[in-house]
C-alpha cells in the first residue's frame, strides 16, 4: 500500500486519515468535507514510537486519534466530536466511531502496511486551547439581525447548490451554512432534537432537488425514505454529517436529471465552467476542451438554455462575487482577480451591469445592522 491508497481507505470506512513527514509537515491527506484542520496542538502529541506499535490518543475533547510510523513518517486516523453549534441551542458533540471500530479501523490500516497485527498503546489526554467547534459558541445576546440574515443567505447558497447540481459548491456552502445557522431548540430530547433538524433539512433539500429537475414524485419517494430511516434511528452520533450526506443524495439525482434533459455536450459545457470559472475568458477556450466547434458550442448551448454561453460565465462570476462580498472582507481588487476579471475596474463595470448597483454599495446594502 502507498499514500495515495488512503483516500480509498478513507471512501470505505470514513475515518480521516492523514500523512505527516518527520517535521510535522503534512504530505497528505484524505477526510471527510467536515472534517476540522488538524490543528498544532495535535502534531505536538505525535512522538516517535517502534514500528511495531500503535499509539492511540483517547480525549474528551479530540475524539480519538491513532497513529504509527512508516517510512519515517507519521501515519494518522483521527475520529473527530463533532462539536457544532448553530446560533441558536443546538449543539450536537459525538464521535463519529466508537472506540471498539476505530481500533479495528486503525489496526486494518496498520495490516495493510506492513501485513501484521499491530501492539496498541492507549493513553488518555486533554489538549488544551483546543476546541472542534465549527463556529464560536456566541450567547443569544450575541445574535444580531446581521447573524440572522447571513445564516439566511447561505442556506439559500446551499440550496442553490443542490439545484444546480454542483457538488463543489454544496460542500462549500454547507459548511458555510453550519458556521451562521440558526437552529434553536427543537426539542429538549437530543435525538429528537437531531431528527427534528434531518426532517427539516430533507424537506429543505427536496424542494431544492424538484427546482434542479429532479422529478416531483422521485423526490418525495426518496424524502419519505429517508425521513422513515431516521425516525427508525436509535441514536444519530453526528447529525450534520448525517444531513450533509442526505443533501448530496438529492444533488446526485438532480446531476442523473440535468444529464438526462440536455445534452450532452452542453451539460459538458457547464460542468467545465463550474470547475474552471476565473480561468475562462472566450467560448474557444470551452469549445477547444470539448473537441467541438466555436459556432455549434454557440448554437447548440443557446438553443438548450435560452442563454448565450459566456451570459452564463458572466452571470456565474457575479453570483460568486455577491457571496464573496457578503460573506468576506476581501478587497474589491482581490475579489476580481479571484474571478478571472482583468482588473478592478473590468469586474465593477461587470457587476453593475448584472445587479444595477456596485460592488460597494452591493456590501454595504447587504451588511444590515
Amino acid at each position: 500500500m502507498n499514500f495515495k491508497d488512503l483516500a480509498l481507505f478513507h471512501e470505505a470506512t470514513n475515518l480521516n486519515l492523514y500523512v505527516f513527514d518527520q517535521t510535522k509537515k503534512l504530505v497528505t491527506k484524505a477526510t471527510a468535507p467536515l472534517a476540522p484542520d488538524f490543528k498544532p496542538e495535535y502534531l505536538k502529541q505525535l512522538i516517535t514510537i517502534t514500528a511495531e506499535d500503535v499509539r492511540l490518543l483517547l480525549s474528551s475533547n479530540t475524539g480519538i486519534l491513532g497513529y504509527f510510523l512508516y517510512q519515517n513518517h507519521f501515519i494518522v486516523g483521527w475520529t473527530t466530536n463533532y462539536n457544532l453549534q448553530g446560533n441558536g441551542n443546538y449543539e450536537s458533540r459525538a464521535p463519529l466511531l466508537n472506540l471498539r471500530q476505530f481500533q479495528a479501523q486503525i489496526k486494518l490500516l496498520y495490516r495493510l502496511f506492513y501485513s501484521k497485527t499491530p501492539q496498541l498503546k492507549q493513553d488518555y489526554l486533554e489538549i488544551r486551547n483546543e476546541t472542534t467547534s465549527y463556529v464560536n459558541k456566541e450567547s443569544d445576546k450575541q445574535i444580531n439581525k446581521y447573524s440572522r440574515y447571513q445564516g439566511f443567505l447561505a442556506e439559500q447558497d446551499m440550496l442553490a447548490a443542490v439545484s444546480d447540481g454542483d457538488l463543489k459548491k454544496y460542500t462549500e456552502n454547507y459548511r458555510h451554512f453550519m458556521h451562521l445557522g440558526i437552529f434553536g431548540t427543537l426539542s429538549e430530547n437530543q435525538l429528537r432534537s437531531k431528527k427534528n433538524l434531518t426532517i427539516a433539512s430533507t424537506t429543505l433539500f427536496t424542494r431544492a432537488a424538484i427546482r434542479g429537475g429532479m422529478p416531483a414524485k422521485d423526490a418525495y419517494a426518496l424524502s419519505d425514505t429517508i425521513i422513515r430511516n431516521a425516525e427508525e434511528e436509535h441514536s444519530i452520533a453526528n447529525v450534520y454529517e448525517y444531513t450533509r450526506v442526505i443533501g448530496e443524495m438529492f444533488l446526485r439525482r438532480v446531476q442523473q436529471a440535468k444529464r438526462k434533459n440536455i445534452p450532452s455536450i452542453v451539460y459538458q459545457a457547464q460542468e467545465y465552467i463550474y470547475s474552471n470559472l476565473a480561468e475562462i475568458h472566450t467560448v474557444a477556450e470551452i469549445a477547444t476542451y470539448l473537441g467541438i466547434s466555436k459556432s455549434y458550442l454557440m448554437h447548440l448551448f443557446k438553443a438548450t438554455t435560452n442563454q448565450g454561453i459566456m451570459s452564463f460565465v458572466t452571470k456565474l462570476k457575479v453570483d460568486e462575487a455577491k457571496h464573496q462580498l457578503i460573506f468576506s472582507n476581501e478587497p474589491l481588487a482581490e475579489i476580481a482577480y479571484n474571478l478571472g476579471f482583468k482588473n478592478q475596474g473590468q469586474f465593477s463595470r461587470t457587476f453593475k451591469q448584472q445587479t444595477g448597483i456596485s460592488p460597494l454599495e452591493f456590501r454595504k446594502q447587504m451588511r444590515v445592522n
